[in-house]
């Protein structure tokens, strides 16, 4: 249908959200549309909400916020993966959201995931220290193992193998299987007698059907493109795509439930809320 209508694609050889990033990355789109999160740790950095949800207003997100605003660079994202969950693992038993993002904190850095499996292959074997398990947040990490009425709000059942956090789970991140082509997109006509036939044998529509739809649109392009039809707005008119290269309106810093949360994202005083770019649907 692509094809027949003109219309250029890429067919991405593994992960849509891989191909859609590097799309961008090497400014071959101006933004990706999806509702999929992992697209940030892919390395996506614009990315368009609800598009087709005709129930909520369309969103802007940038990955520049979310660095910003509270304190989720790309790297951060990847190891929060190994953490929470994702398409290519698991996640730990009892680490949510709030945790992980304090044991990001509490080991910092590149290896810090592999600081954290040693520090806690020691807690198990009892071969840690006091003064290396003394901050709050290690006391409280620790304390459901040794008792037991906490152990369903602990992690006693967390084993770490020297494996972990396994290298291949960040290499399908940052090198993920795309089309290396540069070539920019460009459209070409339609295929009036392709149409015809592939919705004939698809839908079962008769050619006076297809040409009923079809010719109205064939001719409203031909007279745009002669410059006989005045311009036709495009999403661009109605707001900026390229949200986040000059300056614009933020919504005041949210209050988050969670106190610990609140403790782990420290925002400046400058700073506020994750920007979001909305679209009324109507």
């Amino acid at each position: 249908m692509l094809i027949l209508f003109g219309i250029p694609y890429v067919d991405a050889p593994m992960e849509a959200e891989a191909e859609c990033a590097s799309l961008l990355t090497r400014e071959l789109v101006d933004g990706i549309v999806t509702d999929d999160s992992d697209v940030f740790l892919f390395g996506g950095s614009r990315i368009y909400r609800n598009m087709f949800n005709e129930a909520k207003y369309v969103e802007c997100y940038l990955l520049a916020d979310l660095e910003r605003e509270i304190g989720l660079d790309r790297d951060k994202l990847v190891r929060l993966a190994y953490l929470l969950g994702s398409d290519y693992t698991e996640g730990l038993p009892g680490v949510g959201p709030v945790a992980g993002r304090e044991l990001l904190e509490e080991f910092p850095g590149k290896h810090g995931l592999e600081r954290f499996r040693d520090w806690w292959d020691r807690v198990q074997s009892g071969k840690d220290s006091e003064q290396e398990t003394n901050t709050s947040w290690k006391r409280r990490f620790v304390r459901p193992i040794s008792l037991s009425l906490s152990s369903k709000k602990g992690h006693k059942e967390l084993i770490l193998d020297k494996g972990w956090p396994p290298k291949d789970v960040a290499e399908a991140y940052y090198r993920p299987t795309v089309v290396e082509s540069d070539e920019q997109f460009s459209w070409s006509g339609v295929d009036l007698d392709g149409l015809r036939f592939y919705l004939n044998r698809s839908l079962g529509w008769d050619q006076v059907k297809t040409d009923s739809l079809l010719l109205p649109l064939i001719k409203r392009d031909q007279e745009r493109k002669a410059g006989a039809l005045r311009k036709q707005p495009v999403m661009t008119d109605f707001f900026d795509y390229t949200a986040g290269d000059a300056p614009f309106s933020r919504k005041k810093q949210p209050k988050y439930a969670s106190k610990r949360l609140q403790n782990v994202v420290q925002v400046r005083p400058a700073s506020s809320s994750l920007s979001s770019l909305t679209l009324d649907p109507s």
